[in-house]
């Protein structure tokens, strides 16, 4: 290493992994106040959702269960400016939303190869950075692994588990028989590109030719549904040592799949369609696991992870793919019923044989059966973002991640739902300023016919069914009911549609919101949370599978508000009031906005909505004032 060039950073928080619970990680603790260093092995952000993978980002099942927080904005941002889901717009979107926070350090190319330690406490760790030939240091006082693999496990001696557990160790009745090292695999994906002619194909030499029979019952070959998920193997031996053989025989499935339809083109309605691009980098579910203070099992699922010290939520159902992928014999995958949601507790992301060492992914602290439901990306996301606000809350305390749970666990939930991260069963505290004002409305007591979207379970679908049970889909109906206008909702401290409860305000564009202060005072910012439509169709507003001819684009959610205008009235000192436009947005797609008041006494603030993205209504989940 002497003969090479080392260059040492220092950080408050140094992450490991650039996946989609990494970026949500970074964020929040930059936003948080923190110092961080993102240490990302590959040349793109996004891991098992990058160009390299292009795996789907999927999350909870059910109608308003949509996962908000940062994985919120940025794909809300994306739908705005990516609508066709380019992989290129997508790099350059999640290099921007990175690059763009102030206190982060990106360092891409670089992988993890070494740590210091003192005692139980990391120091540093050490990348090689491949395009440069440097070693890059990084000294930083918490770290967080959003590796997917747990890179910092081997090298600083972190507890952690590999493979299945046996029954009887949790009492989990979809565990293993007997423990063992197998897991979930990993697969190189296909996509496709419909034209405007006939597409020959001419199979490689390393490409298996299959017959009907070759291919197992359960893997999709519809070309107009499916993402070829089932193009996977390895988790018979060890998904990290065997990756490049694994890499190999998945090419030579992928592109034997692909000649199979394409010698059957009309069947599958694929003549016309190309092979546009194969993944040569395996996207991997499952390998080493942490242990923290809490290992999350089956049966905390199937409770609903009712934890006081809930910091995230699942609802994917127990996706437990068979270790022998495209080579089992029977199905891909069996779903197991999982309800949705069910929390996430902060004990399961932070070491119990590390002192300063978080955790965020499909790494977390959980059982083979467990992890099954919660590692899929938009639930990595939100634990990415818990585990990069806790480290900047141990930051800012001087404590340990152990110490937030001890002494700081409200503040973290606290921080988490301000900035829009749903935690079920806890309601957020409502800024002071905002619950003495008088709250007033142009509307209020105004009743509208209204559309509600509600779960629906085939007749013989038991409660905590979710995704697919038995071949039945459960789906996302609407119902129309009647809704009152009144403002009151707005400060309740809940931002989405819980239930049959709709905790939201119902207006027509034009009409006003006021807040009234008993008293002029400096404010900081109003926060106004939009309804970006938590139950629109994951396949509508995912990244691409296939790449039809004619691809209308996706809309922006017709839900959102497009314009709106905030204004304040100073304090009293004429004789008429006058009303002062903060900001006016024209082109708005996001859901939570903050709205930066200036530094004067104010006794008024007024919200009007102006327009959205379709919808003939608007609806708001939540506007409130904070003071300085």
């Amino acid at each position: 290493m002497s003969k090479l060039n080392t260059i040492h950073h220092e950080a408050d928080i140094c992450v490991v992994g650039g996946g989609m619970a990494g970026i949500c990680a970074v964020i929040a603790a930059a936003r948080a106040g923190s110092s961080v260093a993102l240490l990302q092995d590959r040349p793109v952000l996004g891991g098992n959702a990058s160009e390299e993978i292009r795996m789907w980002i999927c999350g909870a099942f059910g109608a308003n269960l949509r996962e908000t927080g940062i994985i919120e904005e940025i794909e809300l941002e994306n739908i705005y400016r990516n609508p066709h889901k380019n992989y290129a717009q997508w790099n350059a979107l999640l290099h921007d939303v990175v690059t763009r926070e102030p206190g982060i350090e990106l360092l891409l190319n670089a992988s993890v190869l070494d740590a210091t330690m003192q005692a139980t406490t990391i120091e540093s760790v050490t990348a090689w950075q491949l395009t440069t030939q440097s070693f890059h240091t990084v000294r930083a006082t918490l770290f967080i692994d959003c590796s997917g693999d747990s890179i910092l496990a081997p090298l600083t001696g972190a507890e952690h588990r590999w493979g299945r557990e046996a029954q009887e160790e949790f009492g989990e009745s979809h565990a293993a028989e007997k423990a063992d090292g197998q897991t979930m695999g990993m697969s190189c994906l296909i996509q496709l590109r419909e034209t405007s002619e006939p597409q020959p194909f001419v199979p490689p030499s390393f490409a298996h030719r299959y017959e009907r029979d070759d291919i197992g019952p359960g893997r999709d070959l519809d070309i107009h549904r499916t993402n070829f998920w089932w193009l996977e193997s390895g988790g018979r031996g060890n998904t990290i040592a065997d990756t490049e053989k694994v890499r190999d025989d998945l090419l030579e499935v992928a592109t034997g799949v692909w000649d199979f339809i394409k010698r059957h083109a009309d069947e599958f309605d694929a003549r016309n369609w190309a092979l546009d691009w194969m993944g040569f980098l395996p996207g991997k579910r499952e390998s080493r696991r942490y242990v923290g203070d809490h290992v999350i099992t089956q049966s905390d699922v199937e409770a609903g992870g009712a934890f006081p010290d809930v910091i995230a939520y699942a609802g994917w159902s127990m996706d437990n793919h068979p270790p022998g992928g495209f080579y089992e014999p029977g199905e891909p995958t069996v779903f197991h019923p999982a309800p949705s949601p069910w929390g996430i507790p902060y004990r399961s992301i932070y070491s119990r044989s590390i002192d300063n060492l978080l955790f965020a992914g499909r790494n977390i602290s959980a059982t083979h059966i467990a992890l099954s439901s919660s590692r899929v990306m938009r639930t990595c996301a939100l634990i990415g973002q818990a585990a990069g606000t806790a480290a900047a809350i141990a930051i800012r305390n001087r404590t340990t991640p152990r110490g937030v749970y001890r002494s700081h666990l409200g503040e973290l939930q606290q921080e988490l739902m301000r900035a829009d991260s749903y935690l079920p069963g806890i309601t957020r505290a409502v800024a002071a300023t905002s619950n003495t004002a008088a709250l007033t409305a142009s509307n209020a007591g105004r009743t509208y016919t209204v559309k509600r979207a509600r779960t629906e379970f085939p007749p013989d679908a038991v409660v905590l069914a979710s995704g697919l049970r038995g071949g039945q889909r459960i789906s996302i109906a609407w119902h129309e009911t009647r809704a009152t206008a009144d403002p009151e909702v707005l400060r309740n401290g809940v931002d989405r549609t819980v239930d049959d409860t709709d905790n939201g305000y119902w207006c027509e564009p034009g009409d006003t919101i006021e807040y009234r202060l008993s008293e002029p005072a400096r404010l900081s910012r109003a926060r106004i949370v939009f309804d970006s439509n938590l139950s629109r169709h994951y396949k509508d507003h995912r990244m691409k599978y296939h790449y039809p001819l004619h691809d209308p684009g996706t809309p922006v959610a017709e839900s959102l508000v497009r314009r709106f205008k905030v204004e304040i009235a100073r304090a009293a000192g004429s004789s008429s009031l006058e009303w002062e436009a903060v900001a006016e947005p024209a082109d708005n797609r996001q859901r939570l906005v903050w709205v930066d008041l200036p530094d004067v006494p104010i006794s008024r603030v007024r919200l009007t909505p102006l327009e959205t993205w379709g919808a003939k209504l608007v609806h708001l989940f939540s506007f409130e004032l904070e003071e300085r």
